[in-house]
């Protein structure tokens, strides 16, 4: 994992949300799920070129 893919929500370190909707993409079940995931993210204005 890179710093780039790390962030502080209230004090506390996580995953970037263009780290964490490609581990969720990588875990679903199927395509849909996947795409699902991909779609809330940029719902919520992630990064496009961190995520490719």
């Amino acid at each position: 994992m890179t710093d780039n893919e790390i962030v502080v929500i209230d004090g506390v370190p996580a995953t970037s949300l263009e780290r964490t909707v490609v581990d969720v993409a990588l875990g679903a079940r199927n395509f849909a799920q996947a795409l699902t995931a991909f779609d809330c993210a940029l719902a919520r204005e992630a990064d496009v070129e961190a995520i490719g």
